[in-house]
């Protein structure tokens, strides 16, 4: 014969849930610190890491200075052509040929007085023989053959010398002219063979080409051959 065994107490569920939060609530917070713990090591290591590649010096790649190089050549070059050239010349001061200064001139051809159409002139031949670099000049040379053109035989004259002498290029206009006055019976027999002499000219055409300036005599070094 047994004996029923006494029954244990009953207890909510609650309780049993506190209970073992209770008992292992020290494992769980030691956990939670060895945590807590690592992480703040692993942040540390991560910032010392970052600290050191932020002081890391950067590696340069080898940098291909042959094209500096070239251009500081050429710019050498050029600064010892300038110096060159300005050793061998001289400077001048030219009128400049400003927009209003050619108005002023084109004005002048256009006056009925003789006189004035002659100053215009003469002031166009000595723009011209002043810089010969103006031998192309777009607005002198349409200022010359508007005065070939002019009813006065000196103004005329004035400009077929300017491209007898090569002063001026002329251009097709001014061919177109000079054709003009050969064909042009009443014209004097000087226009007309001075029109085909240019005409000659102009049909052979120019170049520019370097010619090598007097050769200039260099004085002996101050050390060699002098006499003590």
């Amino acid at each position: 014969m047994y004996t029923q065994q006494e029954a244990l107490p009953s207890y909510p569920p609650q309780y049993y849930l506190n209970n073992y939060n209770y008992q292992n609530n020290g494992t769980d917070a030691r956990k939670n610190k060895e945590a807590s713990a690592e992480n703040g090591l692993a942040a540390v290591r991560t910032d010392a890491e970052n600290a050191v590649k932020q002081y890391e010096p950067d590696i340069e790649e080898p940098q291909d200075f042959s094209k500096s190089k070239a251009v500081i050549d050429d710019l050498d070059a050029r600064a010892a052509a300038e110096a060159e050239e300005k050793k061998n010349s001289k400077q001048k001061r030219v009128v400049a040929l400003t927009d209003e200064y050619i108005k002023s001139l084109e004005n002048y051809l256009n006056n009925p007085n003789d006189e004035i159409r002659l100053m215009a002139s003469k002031e166009i031949l000595t723009r011209l023989d002043e810089d010969k670099d103006r031998y192309n000049d777009a607005a002198l040379n349409a200022l010359l053959n508007k005065m070939l053109q002019d009813p006065s035989k000196l103004i005329r004259v004035a400009a077929l010398s300017a491209f007898a002498s090569q002063l001026a290029s002329g251009n097709d206009y001014t061919i177109t002219l000079l054709h003009n006055i050969q064909q042009n019976p009443s014209a004097d027999k000087e226009d007309v063979l001075q029109a085909a002499d240019i005409l000659l000219k102009m049909s052979a055409g120019t170049e520019v080409k370097n010619i090598p300036n007097p050769a200039v005599k260099e004085t002996p070094d101050n050390d060699e051959g002098q006499k003590q």
